[in-house]
Parts: C-alpha cells; sequence; structure tokens
C-alpha cells in the first residue's frame, strides 16, 4: 500500500519532524509493515502534489492506491495551506482538492 506523506509548514511553526517520525514508528509496529511504500513530500508545494502521486504510479501502477497524509495547516472547510514558490502561504481551497483526487 502507498502513502504519500504531504508536510507543510510556512509558518515554520509546527514540529512535523515528531508526526513524522510517529506515524513511521506505527507502519514499522504494523503486523506486515514491508506491504507499506511511504515517499515523502517534504515542503511540499500545493503545484508539486499531482506530480508526487503521479511518481507513485510509475513505480507499480497495479499496486494498492495511494493514501494522502497531509502535516500541516489546514483552515477547516476553506482548505489547506501550503507554502508558495516565494515562501508566502498558499491557500489551496477544499473544492480544489476535492476535485483533485476525485
Amino acid at each position: 500500500m502507498k502513502i504519500l506523506i504531504l508536510e507543510a509548514n510556512p509558518h515554520k511553526d509546527l514540529s512535523l519532524d515528531k508526526e513524522i517520525r510517529e506515524l513511521r514508528r506505527v507502519i514499522d509496529d504494523a503486523s506486515n509493515p514491508n506491504q507499506f511504500l511511504i515517499k515523502d513530500g517534504a515542503a511540499a508545494k500545493a503545484n508539486q502534489i499531482q506530480k508526487l502521486m503521479l511518481g507513485f504510479e510509475k513505480q507499480d501502477p497495479n499496486d494498492d492506491p495511494i493514501i494522502v497524509h497531509f502535516c500541516g495547516h489546514g483552515t477547516g472547510e476553506k482548505g489547506l495551506v501550503f507554502e508558495h514558490d516565494n515562501g508566502e502561504r498558499d491557500l489551496v481551497s477544499t473544492e480544489t482538492l476535492a476535485k483533485f483526487f476525485e
């Protein structure tokens, strides 16, 4: 099973390394940890999500679906906060995300 971990912290106020470490520990403690393939999208930008997901498809298009775990800030129904190329926050709306994952 493929897991994509997206990390975004434009405010530089979260300890994402701790969250990722805990996530990896849980996966390592699973009954069959070798069934998981983890790809880390550290400091992910909104325009990189599709490329990161397609990278998994190239590895094995017949493998289980991707689980996407987002570590960062959200704004409730407004969406998720990524970092823009210029370092500013880049809000990706819930509607845009829903259409993408659809």
